[in-house]
């Protein structure tokens, strides 16, 4: 895109964005992920730091140290690149995000959820069809 800032091809693509809320005394940290090429495109989704971090599958690409670029792109990367749009149920889907993000960073610690993986998993789904 002309801002330099979206670079969905090329030499040097954008391989995922993130914007951080930062904690203070009354919330914690917040950072909002894509987990994905164009953030144009893409949802940013919550994710807090809790006791339960371990991230879905959906989201992990394939390990290997003989796999080209093109074959490390987890299932989410692949459903938004292929285009896969999800309609007005995305920008649903945002504002869920963005609410629930908010409310988890301010949860004690033992009680914060793995939003992010909700998350994600909501977006894979909306974009199925």
């Amino acid at each position: 895109e002309k801002s330099g800032i979206n670079r969905p091809g090329g030499d040097f693509p954008t391989a995922g964005s993130q914007v951080s809320s930062l904690g203070c005394d009354t919330a914690r940290a917040c950072h909002w992920l894509t987990a994905t090429l164009a953030p144009s495109r893409s949802v940013f989704k919550p994710f807090v730091f809790c006791s339960s971090n371990k991230i879905t599958g959906l989201t992990q690409s394939p390990a290997g140290v003989r796999l080209a670029p093109g074959e490390r792109k987890h299932p989410l990367w692949k459903m938004v690149e292929a285009g896969k749009e999800g309609g007005e149920e995305i920008r649903q889907l945002e504002s869920w995000c963005l609410e629930t993000g908010y409310q988890e960073r301010r949860k004690p610690f033992s009680e914060i959820d793995n939003v992010f993986n909700e998350a994600v998993e909501k977006e894979f789904n909306l974009r199925q069809f």
